[in-house]
C-alpha cells in the first residue's frame, strides 16, 4: 500500500504542497480519500499520513509518522507538518473526497491575495455548507457537480474570522508565524478555530473559497472512538479551554 503515499513532482515553478492527513482507523475512508487526491490533484504534492495508533488495516499503509497510541488531532497535525518540507500545506481529514483541481483552486485564493488561510465549501458543516445544483451519488457525479459548482462561483470567496478545519490550506510561513496547532486541545475540537484566531491576531486573512467543493463524511474518527455523549463532552471541555484563551464570543464573519 506504500505506493499510495507518493510524491507527484508536477510542473517546475509551482511550490510543493504537503497534504497532512491524521488518521485513527477508518481504513476504507483513508483509501478513498487518498485515491481522490491522486486522481484530482494537478500540482506537485506529497501526502503525509500520520497514523495515530490505528488498530485496523491502516497499519498496512506506509505512514510517514506512526504513533503507538492516539495522541490527538492537533499533535498529529504538528507532527505531519514538521515531517514535511513543502512550502504550501493542506491539513485534510481522512473522511473527505477531494474533487478536480481542488488544491489549484484553493491555492489561487492565496496567490491572488484573497486569504492567507482558506477552506473549501462542503456538504456537512453549517459554516461551509453549499447547495449543489447536481445531486451526486458516486465519485463521477461528485466530480461533475464540483466542476459545475466551480464554474458558477469561480473566484468568489467570503472573508471570515475562522474556518472549520476539515480542510485547511495555508503556507508554511503562516504556520511558522502562528506557531502550530495548540496541543492542549487533546484529541481535537476547537484547535482549528484557535489556529485561525491566532492567525487573525497576527494580521493574516482567512476565507471560505465559494468556488471549491469537496465531500466530507464528518466526524468518522470521533464516532469510532466514543459515544455521542463522549463526543459532546469533548467538544464542551475544549470549548472551555478556548474561552479561557479567547473569551466568550466566537464570531463567524467580519
Amino acid at each position: 500500500m506504500a505506493d499510495y503515499l507518493r510524491v507527484c513532482m508536477g510542473r517546475a515553478g509551482i511550490l510543493m504542497l504537503d497534504i497532512v492527513i491524521p488518521v485513527h482507523n477508518a481504513y476504507d475512508y483513508t483509501i478513498e480519500c487518498v485515491s481522490s487526491i491522486k486522481d484530482n490533484t494537478h500540482e506537485p504534492f506529497n501526502i503525509i499520513l500520520v497514523d495515530n495508533g490505528s488498530t485496523d488495516a491502516t497499519a498496512q499503509i506506509g505512514a510517514t509518522v506512526r504513533n503507538k497510541k492516539n495522541l490527538g488531532f492537533p499533535k498529529a497535525v504538528n507532527q505531519g507538518i514538521r515531517a514535511g518540507n513543502g512550502e504550501m500545506i493542506c491539513v485534510l481529514n481522512n473522511d473527505t473526497i477531494v474533487t478536480p483541481f481542488w488544491s489549484t483552486f484553493l491555492r489561487s485564493h492565496i496567490t491572488k491575495g484573497h486569504a492567507d488561510i482558506v477552506s473549501p465549501c462542503t456538504n456537512s458543516i453549517s459554516q461551509l455548507l453549499a447547495r449543489l445544483d447536481r445531486i451526486y451519488t458516486d465519485r463521477w457525479s461528485l466530480d461533475r457537480a464540483a466542476t459545475e459548482f466551480h464554474e458558477t462561483f469561480s473566484g468568489q470567496f467570503i472573508d471570515v474570522n475562522y474556518v472549520i478545519g476539515f480542510a485547511l490550506f495555508f503556507s508554511r510561513d503562516v504556520y511558522n508565524a502562528v506557531g502550530g496547532f495548540d496541543e492542549q486541545y487533546g484529541l481535537g475540537n476547537w484547535e482549528d478555530i484557535d489556529f485561525c484566531y491566532t492567525a487573525k491576531a497576527k494580521g493574516f486573512k482567512i476565507a471560505i473559497a465559494k468556488d471549491v467543493f469537496i465531500h466530507h463524511f464528518g466526524s468518522i474518527t470521533h464516532k469510532q472512538i466514543g459515544t455521542d455523549a463522549w463526543y459532546k463532552d469533548l467538544v464542551s471541555s475544549n470549548y472551555e479551554l478556548f474561552k479561557k484563551k479567547w473569551g466568550e464570543h466566537v464570531s463567524q464573519t467580519n
